[in-house]
């Protein structure tokens, strides 16, 4: 960088002039850690190196020290912690400006400058003196001398110069430790700087090449430093390890955890080490020439696994050494006095931390000082083979270093943000096994009351918002947080649906597909671009294929206000990207700011990851949309595609909606099957298909056939054994025989009205008996009439004769039960002897031999005052998990009740994701069909196992036994009011333990019976 950059005097006890020396000198690159790129970035090693250079001081710790001078005003900080200090390692730092922006720290020291940054935002400089380097006020005070003032601050650097230049003996003598330190470091300078060459007899020298001798040198250089690295594992041992053991600084009752805690198996390491520096200093010993080493490396290599265990303990050893010094003095003392003693005139202090450290350097400096050896070796030398075999195996180790630290450190994260998180009564389960911090950040949630800073933090299972809060009464001090919201599921995000290209006619492309077409709407979706934004119109279902949305520039359509705003608000634009949630507590559409652009890229990316992660973990139902369009049904034929694999949803294609006008379309309102066959009932009639149409409707869409002209047909169902199909039409029920199936005319179309104002019926088996229960409804009252399916003598006469054709409207409905409740019935469902009834009270019991009725859960039962004294929650569906267990499904929960009404499973609360209108039990699984969106649950473990997204969902048809349901939805294919039934099916793969799972599905034939 050029002068303009740093002032054009520097004088180092400035911290001004030492930070913009520092902008302009230290080596900017681009690391990655923990998966995040970390653009203009340095290593704390590397910011040392430079304040050294421009201090002009060889003192390391003198470096250091005006560093975190620099850190406290915050002109350092690390990427990775909020508070750290500035260490002199491999950790990551950046300054707080942008580096690429040709910034001034102080115009004043060049006023010329100052011009160049008018269009920048004014900075700061750190500001301060460092006494320790400020000039003397002697006149006659040089570097070279020695000062008369025993307070010269040039004094050390005086004494250093003085002690190189006379060899020490004519310095004062109040300089002992001082001369014995240069002494040091001039004795171990001379050993560095001892080389191969300088150590064989000349005419061994003179006999090699100079390429061998820099092969040599190079080997020389790798059995030296593991020599020097087995005395540091030798002084672990004996300079803190031993007499830790043999003090009582620790509690005697923890030792032994502490001592394996911080010191893991580095005795292992001392041994591995050892055995492999006995090896090459044996081979060192055997000739003047090493002839190879490579095989030294590859016999050991198995025994360098021990630094796999020692690589991920490390950080919880660092973690419990940080804890110990804060909460035990004598330890903080016993660290502070640690010192090694070298010879009579030398001590040296060294740092645990940094002793503990140096196997996890060492194993990766292994690669970089067998390629220097390779580099060095001829082609046909058998190093050329054995070195890279040996570089593969240390590879692998570190690999596996790596794999086991990451793990360890989000072990750690984990347990600090347990207690830092104060996440009430929703559990993070973040002490999970398997549970990984993915990422965290601050973000700032727009609202339009007013932005809100929250800290975001990404779990593998999970997104948090929390906000950070200072509790002083807290146990823990430090950093708090406290949930924002609850937290969200990534299967409840919903991906944007990407612009769809529009003809000069106005239609979208997408909107009649072509015949041959298949659409497969991926459940992953993609972060969406600057271009994603979406409509008014975007359907869940449709954007699950879609992409996570990102604001940016304009698609189309009307003008944003931000499009049309200052350079500042399209900056801001820039910066945001908006989650669409579905779901009951945290539903909604959340719009984030993020720092910088690439910022809000890495939060996209992670969420769009999460979330593909989850929807296609585990597919347990397979959704075939669209097997038959509402315009299909005797309207027009269709020729549908083929359906393919099984993913969460997939889209087949049919034909165009018919265009003329004379054509109609007509609403899907219920379905049944018999024998095979699917019956669909509509607003314009009862349509049937062919043998084979319930295995597989699309394939036979353009096959069904009208064989009732009835309006509002709302609910369909067969008594297959006694051949009778009941019709719920414009509130009227109606019996026909099965045989209109097969042909339609007048002796067929005879029929039996069974009630009118009947707003629905059920089925079920009564002690052998197959009844239909009728509800007439009203908000204070309803009536329910049951009758009984029976053949009567002529039917069964012309069954002998093989004439079901000439049946008519014989009687064989006979009225069974009649009875009166003073509330609104909403669901029947059937026990062996006797019936629940679902009504705004709850779930009501009525005994069908004397007709008393009694409420089905136990109001002694204090663990379900939750429910019994709340009047706004419907109770909706009542399943059999297991022989002495109901699954009881509301609109806003589910829970679990023994045989005599009493909770079980503790307390055990499922809350639904949404507000479920309707539920369907396919052993283990309920599913829970949201307007927008199934909800699929295993009632075991009461945990998501999928969610199925489709658009305006309703359930027609739940069986129990089958292991699919019958649903439709509406507005597919771009069509706001069309409907197309979806089959939504058990995957044969989740039934391999089919054995192991309860048998008994909706309460139906052969339950026991509750509260008796």
């Amino acid at each position: 960088m050029s002068s303009l950059h740093q002032p054009p005097y520097l004088y180092p006890a400035f911290l001004s002039h030492v930070a913009a020396a520092f902008r302009a000198r230290v080596p900017l690159a681009t690391h990655v850690r923990d998966s995040v790129e970390h653009r203009f970035s340095f290593l704390g090693s590397e910011a040392v190196d430079t304040i050294s250079f421009v201090i002009n001081s060889t003192d390391r710790n003198l470096a250091l020290v005006i560093g975190r001078c620099l850190d406290a005003q915050g002109f350092i900080f690390d990427v990775g912690s909020t508070g750290a200090r500035l260490k002199d390692n491999s950790d990551l730092y950046k300054m707080v400006h942008d580096p690429r922006s040709p910034r001034l720290f102080a115009a004043s020291l060049d006023p010329s400058s100052a011009e160049t940054a008018e269009d920048l935002p004014p900075v700061d400089p750190p500001l301060g003196v460092f006494m320790l380097l400020t000039d003397c006020y002697s006149p006659t005070c040089s570097m070279e001398d020695l000062c008369y003032s025993v307070a010269c601050p040039r004094r050390l650097f005086q004494l250093q110069s003085l002690a190189t230049k006379f060899k020490i003996s004519d310095v004062w003598s109040s300089s002992t430790v001082l001369q014995n330190q240069i002494m040091s470091d001039e004795k171990k300078r001379a050993e560095e700087d001892l080389w191969w060459s300088n150590t064989v007899p000349k005419e061994v020298l003179e006999s090699v090449s100079k390429e061998e001798e820099k092969r040599q040198n190079a080997i020389y250089d790798i059995i030296k430093t593991e020599r020097n690295y087995v005395e540091e594992l030798k002084i672990i041992q004996s300079l803190y390890a031993n007499p830790l053991r043999e003090s009582n600084i620790i509690d005697i009752n923890r030792l032994d955890s502490f001592m394996k805690t911080v010191f893991c198996n580095a005795s292992e390491l001392l041994n591995v080490n050892s055995k492999l520096l006995a090896k090459l200093l044996a081979r060192q010993k055997e000739t003047n020439i090493v002839e190879k080493i490579g095989d030294i490396f590859i016999s050991c290599a198995g025994d360098l696994k021990v630094y796999i265990e020692y690589c991920g303990n490390r950080e919880y050893s660092r973690n419990d050494i940080a804890l110990e010094k804060n909460q035990n003095a004598k330890f903080k003392e016993f660290l502070a006095k640690a010192i090694v003693k070298t010879d009579s005139r030398q001590e040296t202090k060294h740092e645990l931390d940094g002793y503990l450290h140096k196997p996890i350097a060492r194993m990766a400096s292994y690669l970089l000082l067998l390629k220097a050896i390779l580099e060095r070796t001829p082609l046909d030398h058998p190093d050329r083979i054995l070195i890279p075999q040996a570089t593969t195996a240390i590879q692998e180790v570190l690999g596996k270093m790596n794999t086991a630290s990451g793990k360890t450190m989000n072990k750690i994260k984990l347990m600090q943000l347990s207690q830092q998180i104060f996440s009430g009564e929703d559990d993070l389960k973040l002490l999970e096994p398997d549970r990984q911090h993915i990422y965290e950040g601050k973000l700032i949630l727009k609202r339009s009351a007013g932005d809100y800073e929250l800290t975001v933090f990404l779990f593998d299972n999970l997104l948090v918002m929390t906000r950070r809060v200072n509790d002083k009464k807290a146990e823990l001090k430090g950093i708090r947080y406290k949930l924002y919201k609850h937290p969200i599921r990534y299967e409840l995000i919903l991906a944007t649906q990407e612009p769809k290209k529009t003809n000069p006619a106005g239609r979208t492309r997408t909107d009649f597909p072509r015949k041959s077409d298949t659409i497969r709407a991926s459940p992953t979706g993609t972060l969406g671009g600057e271009g994603s934004t979406p409509t008014a119109s975007t359907s869940p279902a449709m954007a699950v294929g879609g992409s996570i949305h990102g604001i940016g520039k304009s698609t189309g359509g009307p003008p944003s206000i931000h499009s049309l705003g200052s350079t500042e608000a399209k900056v801001e634009h820039r910066l945001q990207f908006t989650l669409t949630v579905v779901g009951r507590e945290v539903g909604g559409t959340y719009t984030f700011q993020a720092e910088t652009e690439s910022g809000r890229n890495i939060w996209r990316e992670h969420i769009n990851k999460l979330r593909s992660k989850e929807l296609l973990r585990g597919w347990t139902f397979s959704m075939h949309q669209r097997a038959i369009d509402s315009w299909n049904l005797g309207v027009n034929s269709a020729t549908p595609a083929g359906i393919g694999g099984s993913v969460v949803i997939m889209v087949n294609s049919s034909n165009a909606p018919p265009n003329s006008t004379s054509q109609q379309s007509t609403k899907i309102l219920c379905c049944c099957s018999a024998k095979g066959r699917l019956i669909i009932g509509t607003e314009l009639g009862l349509y049937v298909g062919p043998n084979g149409s319930l295995e597989n409707p699309s394939a036979h869409s353009d096959q069904f056939v009208q064989i009732l002209e009835m309006e509002k047909i709302s609910q369909v169902d067969v008594v297959e054994e006694h051949s009778k199909l009941l019709v719920l039409a414009d509130k009227a029920l109606y019996s026909y025989n099965l045989s209109i199936l097969n042909e339609q005319n007048d002796e067929t179309r005879k029929h039996k009205t069974l009630g009118e104002g009947i707003n629905f019926f059920k089925l079920g088996l009564y002690q052998g008996r197959t009844l239909v229960c009728t509800v007439r409804a009203a908000p204070l009252s309803s009536t329910i009439k049951i009758f009984e399916t029976v053949e009567d003598s002529n039917l069964k006469k012309k069954k002998r004769i093989a004439n079901l054709l000439s049946w008519g409207a014989a009687d064989t409905m006979k009225a069974f039960k009649e009875f009166y409740i003073p509330t609104e019935a909403s669901s029947i469902y059937f026990l062996k002897t006797k019936m629940v009834i679902g009504c705004p009270k709850g779930f009501e019991i009525v005994d069908l031999e004397t007709l008393e009725t009694q409420a089905l859960l136990d109001p002694s039962d204090d663990s379900l005052d939750f429910v019994l004294v709340r009047e706004d929650t419907k109770p909706i569906a009542i399943f059999k998990t297991s022989e002495t267990e109901y699954l009881l499904c509301y609109d806003e929960f589910g829970f679990y009740v023994d045989r005599m009404g009493r909770r079980a499973r503790g307390e055990k609360l499922i809350h639904w994701a949404g507000k479920p209108q309707s539920f369907a039990y396919i052993a283990p699984y309920i599913l829970a069909f949201e307007p927008n969106f199934i909800c699929i649950r295993n009632v075991q473990t009461c945990e998501f196992v999928q969610i199925v997204y489709a658009n305006n969902v309703k359930l027609l048809q739940a069986t129990p036994g089958n292991d699919y349901v019958l649903g439709v939805s509406i507005g597919q294919a771009g069509f706001e009011d069309r409907q197309s039934l979806f089959k939504l099916h058990l995957l044969t793969e989740a039934m391999d333990d089919e054995a192991d799972l309860p048998s008994v599905g909706v309460l139906v034939e052969g339950d026991e019976d509750l509260r008796h």
